[in-house]
C-alpha cells in the first residue's frame, strides 16, 4: 500500500495555531477575572460606560498583554535562533534564523536543506518553490508561492542562487517546478531591475555556513570546492611515426584549491625567452642551490611575468612561497566562472558544465603531444623516460591553460642564475606572489590543475605488438653476437699470447741446454727429455699437442734413450 504524502501545509498550520493558542490560554488563566470585569460590568441604559476604572482595567490588560505576551514570544524566538535551530555565529544569521523561525511558528511553510560535499543531502521538494492554485475571475492559471529559506553548507561546498523578477526568470532550472510555464507568463527575466527587489544582486554567490534564502530567489546550482577527478577511456591518439594508440586519460582538478607559486629567473640573458620555472634546493646550511629550470611556461604569461619583472621597485627579501596545501577555499569570483561561464557542446546545443572541461583539454594535449613522439621511443622498454616526458608535457599545457601564481627571482646584482649555484638568502630577491591574467578557457573558470595525464599506451592493432617483438629480438639477438664475438676474440688472443710466451720458455731452456759444452751427449739427451717432460707433463699442454708432436717425441725416446729408461710415461700409453 502506497504511503500517503504528509500535508505539510497543515502541520504547519497546527503548530502555528498551537504556539499562538498556549499562551493566549494562559495569558487568560492569569488575567481571566480582569477580563471577565469587562463583559460582567453593569451596562446603564444598554450602553458601555468607559469611566476611570474601566480604562484602567483595558490599559492594565493592553499592557500584560503587550509585553507578556508579544515581548514574551519575540524574546522567546530571538533566544532560541541564537544557538537552538541553527549554527549561527553572527548577529545578521541570528536575524535570519528569527525570521525563519517566525514564519514556521505562524504556519508560513519555509525551505531548508543541507549540502554536504556540493551535493543537496535533503530532498529536493524542500527547495522547490511551492505552486499553489488561484481561484480568481479574472485569472486561472498557477502561480509560485514566494518562500524564505536556509541552506546549510559543509566547509567544502557553495552555491548560487539567482534573483528572480515578479512573475518570470529563467526557465530550466534545476529546483524549479515548471520553469516553462514560468518564463512563458513573462515578466522581466531574471536581470530584471527596476522593482522592489533590486537591493539584493541579480546574483549570489554563497560560501560555507549559513545561506538564507529570500523569497524572490531560487538556487541555481551546488559546487563542490574539493578535489575532482575526471576521466576518459580509449582515447586514441596517433604518433609521430603513423602508428595509432590509445590510453586512459584523466583529470585531477580542483575549484578551492589555490596553486603553489611558481618561481621563475633569468637563466642567460634578460630577455623575455630567459625567463623560465627555477628550482631551489634548500641546503643544511641556509644557502640555496639552483638544482635546473624548465621552460614549459607558456609564451603569453612569460611576458605577462617579463613585463612585471621590468619594474624594479616590486622586488624585495627573498622569500619561499608557502604551500597553500590540500584544503579547499571558498572563493567567490571563481564559483561565479565555473557556474556561469559555460561552454558549447560538440553539437552546439548542449552546455558543458565547468567540471567537464579539464578533463577534454587534457585529451586533445595528449593528442597533440603524441604526434611529437615515435611509438618506438614510447615503447622501449630501455627508454621509459620518453613516456615520463610525453606526461610532463601534457600535464604542463593543462597546468598553463589554468589558474596559476608566480613569484620571480633575481639576483642583487641583476646577473642570472646559474645551474648548480649555491647562493645565500640574502643575495637574493623576490617579488610579491602574482596570478596570471591572461584569459585562457579554465582559468576564467577558476580551475586549478592537480595533475593531469595518461596511463599506459597501448597500440590500436594488434600486429604492432608482433612487429615490436621481431624487432625487439632481431635487435637483441645482434648485441648477443656482438658480445659472443668480441670474447672469442679476447680468449684467442689470450690463447695466442700463452703460446707465445711458452714458446719462448722452451727456446731459452734447449738453448741453454744444447749450449752447455760440459755435457756428454748422453747427458744432454737426458737433459733434454727432462725439459720437454717438465712443459708436456701438464694436462693442459698436453690437451693441446697436435699428434704429430706425439709421434715425433715418442720416436725420439726410442732412439736416443737407451733400452730400460724410464722416459716419458704418457708417451708409451
Amino acid at each position: 500500500m502506497p504511503r500517503k504524502k504528509k500535508n505539510g501545509k497543515r502541520s504547519s498550520l497546527t503548530l502555528g495555531m498551537v504556539f499562538l493558542l498556549v499562551p493566549a490560554l494562559a495569558f487568560l488563566l492569569v488575567f481571566g477575572r480582569e477580563v471577565l470585569k469587562l463583559f460582567i460590568a453593569p451596562l446603564p441604559r444598554g450602553e458601555l460606560v468607559l469611566n476611570r476604572a474601566m480604562l484602567s482595567l483595558l490599559g492594565f490588560l493592553f499592557y500584560n498583554l503587550f509585553f507578556t505576551y508579544v515581548l514574551f514570544l519575540f524574546l522567546f524566538l530571538f533566544v532560541f535562533s541564537i544557538q537552538s535551530i541553527l549554527p549561527t555565529i553572527n548577529l545578521d544569521e541570528v536575524r535570519g534564523t528569527f525570521s525563519l523561525a517566525r514564519s514556521y511558528a505562524f504556519g508560513m511553510p519555509v525551505r531548508i536543506a543541507r549540502v554536504i560535499g556540493g551535493e543537496l543531502v535533503s530532498p529536493k521538494e524542500k527547495l522547490r518553490r511551492k505552486m499553489t492554485g488561484l481561484d480568481n475571475e479574472r485569472e486561472n492559471h498557477s502561480t509560485l508561492r514566494e518562500l524564505t529559506g536556509v541552506i546549510v553548507q559543509d566547509s567544502d561546498s557553495a552555491c548560487v542562487l539567482e534573483k528572480i523578477a515578479p512573475g518570470g526568470g529563467a526557465a530550466g532550472t534545476e529546483f524549479d517546478d515548471d520553469g516553462q510555464e514560468e518564463d512563458q507568463r513573462g515578466g522581466g527575466g531574471l536581470f530584471s531591475f527596476g522593482n522592489h527587489r533590486n537591493h539584493l544582486p541579480p546574483v549570489r554567490v554563497c560560501g560555507p555556513g549559513l545561506t538564507f534564502i529570500q523569497p524572490w530567489e531560487r538556487v541555481h546550482s551546488f559546487v563542490d570546492l574539493r578535489k575532482q577527478i575526471r576521466s576518459q577511456s580509449e582515447v586514441v591518439a596517433m604518433t609521430g611515426d603513423g602508428i595509432e594508440v590509445k590510453s586512459f586519460v584523466f583529470s585531477v582538478f580542483s575549484l578551492g584549491r589555490d596553486p603553489k607559486p611558481l618561481q621563475l629567473a633569468f637563466t642567460e640573458g634578460t630577455s623575455a625567452g630567459n625567463l623560465q620555472i627555477v628550482y631551489l634546493e634548500p641546503l643544511p646550511d641556509g644557502r640555496l642551490r639552483v638544482t635546473g629550470f624548465e621552460d614549459t611556461l607558456a609564451d603569453d604569461d612569460r611576458l605577462e611575468a617579463y613585463d612585471v619583472s621590468q619594474d624594479t621597485s616590486i622586488f624585495r627579501r627573498y622569500f619561499t612561497p608557502k604551500d597553500p596545501g590540500i584544503r579547499p577555499k571558498f572563493n567567490k569570483s571563481r564559483v561565479f566562472g565555473a557556474v556561469y561561464a559555460r561552454s558549447r557542446g560538440d553539437d552546439s546545443s548542449s552546455l558543458l558544465e565547468w567540471d567537464e572541461l579539464p578533463v577534454i583539454f587534457t585529451v586533445d594535449a595528449f593528442k597533440e603531444m603524441a604526434l611529437q613522439f615515435n611509438y618506438d621511443e614510447l615503447s622501449n622498454p630501455r627508454r621509459g623516460s620518453l613516456v615520463r616526458e610525453l606526461k610532463g608535457r601534457v600535464n604542463a599545457a593543462i597546468r598553463n591553460q589554468c589558474v596559476l601564481s608566480y613569484s620571480i627571482v633575481v639576483h642583487e646584482s641583476g646577473k642570472p642564475l646559474q645551474r648548480g649555484e649555491m647562493y645565500a638568502p640574502g643575495e637574493l630577491r623576490a617579488s610579491p606572489v602574482r596570478y596570471f591574467t591572461i584569459s585562457k578557457v579554465l582559468r576564467d573558470r577558476g580551475i586549478m590543475n592537480i595533475f593531469s595525464a595518461f596511463t599506459q599506451i597501448i597500440p590500436c592493432q594488434d600486429t604492432v605488438y608482433a612487429q615490436r617483438l621481431e624487432n625487439w629480438q632481431a635487435r637483441l639477438q645482434r648485441e648477443i653476437d656482438l658480445v659472443m664475438t668480441s670474447r672469442e676474440i679476447e680468449v684467442r688472443n689470450i690463447v695466442n699470447r700463452a703460446r707465445i710466451q711458452a714458446q719462448e720458455e722452451i727456446s731459452s731452456t734447449l738453448n741453454g741446454i744444447l749450449g752447455d759444452r760440459d755435457y756428454s751427449e748422453e747427458a744432454m739427451a737426458y737433459s733434454l727429455f727432462q725439459a720437454l717432460e717438465e712443459y708436456v707433463n701438464d694436462p693442459e699442454t698436453r690437451k693441446r699437442l697436435p699428434n704429430d708432436v706425439i709421434t715425433l717425441l715418442r720416436n725420439l725416446q726410442d732412439r736416443i734413450l737407451p733400452p730400460g729408461a724410464a722416459g716419458m710415461p704418457f708417451l708409451r700409453d
